[in-house]
């Protein structure tokens, strides 16, 4: 295991999730996975951000140097391609980690206000989410890594989560896409009843948010974009972040919103408005 530079001191947000290797539209591969950009929009809105993570030990974690990162080996690190289309997305994976193992979080981090747990290829075994549960910690789950399944090729496809009705009373807040569940709404709707709070996502449409009974559409801002790689991450971080601060579902999802729709207005890590957005996680 790899210990950040400040590893013993409390952070304000930690997120559990694979870094990956992602190959972009030119063939290029660059740092990818809900950990890398969940923690950099945490740090962007002035959170001090903790990953526990899986990667191989040439890693290049530069991406990363503002945020403390603990490291558990791999043989190998998790590679997706993205290919969009006019009919969506299509992603495939070539290489899957090895598990996290959530007991090995170093002591200090275990009374973070926010848990982030963002899957991608099973690498977290949902059993462990029990060992994340404070007295006064927000646990965020974006599932997607336990909703998918891939052919010989690589390419995915959305399945349903088997553990899912036993897996999402666990946690304060869920953060899905459309795209997760196959744009099937009634299975989202089947969640619900499970869920203390359920942000769907839907790209440029915004976001549907379940809770306390009610559900409520809140329109995304409309930008130029550029890449969208990432900002279902982006939204979910950024959701947390603000849901745990202030406490409003409703609020953080327009927040969310509007961090996520600048973020891929920018190719990349270029994509994170810190200013704007450490302003308006300031003012509510």
């Amino acid at each position: 295991m790899e210990l950040g530079p400040q590893t013993g001191s409390k952070r304000d947000y930690v997120v559990i999730g694979t870094l990956t290797e992602d190959i972009d539209k030119s063939g290029n591969i660059h740092m990818g996975g809900t950990a890398s950009y969940a923690a950099l929009t945490a740090n962007a809105v002035g959170l001090d951000v903790g990953v526990l993570t899986v990667a191989t030990a040439d890693t290049d974690l530069s991406q990363l140097a503002d945020v403390e990162v603990v490291r558990q080996d791999t043989a190998k690190n998790s590679r997706f391609e993205n290919v969009y289309t006019e009919n969506g997305r299509i992603q495939y994976l070539y290489a899957q980690a090895d598990k996290i193992d959530i007991a090995k979080m170093p002591s200090a981090w275990k009374s973070a206000p926010i848990m982030h747990v963002g899957p991608l290829v099973y690498e977290i075994d949902p059993a462990q989410i029990a060992l994340l549960r404070g007295e006064n910690t927000l646990i965020g789950l974006t599932p997607q890594g336990w909703m998918r399944n891939w052919d010989d090729t690589g390419r995915i496809e959305p399945v349903e989560w088997d553990d899912a009705f036993n897996t999402l009373p666990q946690v304060d807040a869920t953060v899905i896409s459309a795209e997760d569940v196959g744009h099937d709404w009634d299975y989202v709707e089947s969640w619900v009843p499970h869920c203390k709070i359920l942000a769907v996502t839907m790209g440029r449409g915004g976001v549907v948010v379940f809770y306390n009974g009610e559900r409520r559409e809140i329109p995304a801002p409309v930008v130029i974009e550029e890449d969208a790689t990432g900002a279902g991450d982006v939204f979910a971080s950024a959701y947390f972040s603000h849901l745990g601060r202030y406490k409003n579902p409703w609020q953080a999802a327009e927040f969310a919103n509007y961090v996520a729709a600048h973020f891929i207005t920018k190719a990349g890590f270029r994509g994170w408005p810190a200013d704007s957005a450490n302003r308006l996680m300031a003012n509510g």
